[in-house]
């Protein structure tokens, strides 16, 4: 664990000292961030997906997820009514996690790749979630606009998505069986190979680029932060056992699900707002995502050295 941990810790440190000589700019380090979410992250779930073991099982999991973050939200919204914790995007703070930033590279170089088939079921159904009800909701809240099914089918054209879809698809026709002897198959393979294997470190120094504590917001991040972690705590703990009702219980799916509610919140919410929303509730949000995802990475590290022994 300790030389799988420190691989994660440089990647991150790196980013943050490239960031300080200014080495790479910002417009740089957009496009990096951009073939690392467009194409090395969708080609690591399509190499997941396409020998990932199906169980029955895995539907199941997908619809409880949805459920899961879609309560979340509204357990969110219900904390901000309490008001030591008010705060403007509380509902958006309380749920949606960097699953593919974050997760993915993650938990495959900690556990390995034999082992990220719930992981990126319960990452399936949280895809799901953030491209239907997540987006339409900061949408409509941010512009006004109402409900449209057009908008929702955008889910389609995620990367994330149809890297899973064709992933299942070659899986379901067990086209890595029918093909193992073809050689353009094999130098196909090889080039998802190569192609995955840059996500892990250009996530992680990017992750380390992007981190922008600032004091002076630090008192009215605290509300999101402990709304976040409150309605994690209160409805993650117990759809636990709601969800093991339905798949059994599962070593397997204790360490994804405990590794995946442990993971800080998508980076790209400030963002999704635009110009629709207070300057000063931005910063704020974009504090309180930075100094979360210090503290996710550290627990989420300090788990894996349990969670590493008992899978």
């Amino acid at each position: 664990m300790v030389s799988k941990v420190i691989p994660i810790l440089l990647l991150f440190l790196l980013g943050v000292w490239i960031k300080h000589i200014n080495f790479i700019s910002k417009e740089g380090m957009k496009a990096i961030k951009k073939w690392a979410a467009s194409l090395a992250l969708p080609v690591v779930l399509f190499k997941t997906f396409i020998y990932i073991k199906l169980e029955k099982e895995y539907f199941i999991v997908v619809i409880l997820m949805y459920i899961l973050f879609t309560t979340l939200m509204l357990v969110g919204a219900l904390l901000n009514r309490i008001p030591q914790l008010r705060q403007n995007l509380n509902q958006y703070m309380a749920t949606a996690f960097s699953f593919g930033l974050i997760g993915l590279p993650l938990f495959e170089i900690i556990h390995g790749q034999e082992n990220m088939g719930i992981f990126t079921i319960i990452g399936l159904g949280h895809e799901l979630f953030v491209w239907t009800i997540y987006y339409g909701s900061i949408r409509m809240a941010s512009t006004g606009e109402t409900f449209s099914l057009k908008e929702v089918l955008k889910v389609l054209k995620s990367p994330l998505i149809i890297s899973v879809f064709l992933g299942l698809t070659f899986n379901i026709l067990n086209v890595p069986v029918l093909l193992k002897e073809n050689e353009l198959w094999l130098g196909f393979m090889e080039t998802v190979e190569y192609i995955s294997l840059t996500a892990t470190p250009l996530i992680l120094v990017a992750l380390g680029y992007g981190m922008e504590i600032q004091p002076i917001y630090l008192k009215k991040s605290i509300p999101l932060i402990l709304t976040r972690f409150i309605a994690t705590v209160i409805v993650g703990i117990p759809f636990k056992f709601i969800t093991e009702l339905f798949i059994g219980p599962s070593i397997l799916f204790d360490v994804s699900y405990i590794s995946f509610l442990l993971l800080p919140p998508i980076f790209s919410l400030p963002m999704l707002f635009g110009e629709n929303v207070d300057d000063e509730d931005i910063s704020v949000l974009t504090n309180a995502i930075s100094i979360f995802t210090v503290f996710s990475l550290i627990i989420f590290i300090a788990y894996s050295f349990y969670a590493v022994n008992i899978l």
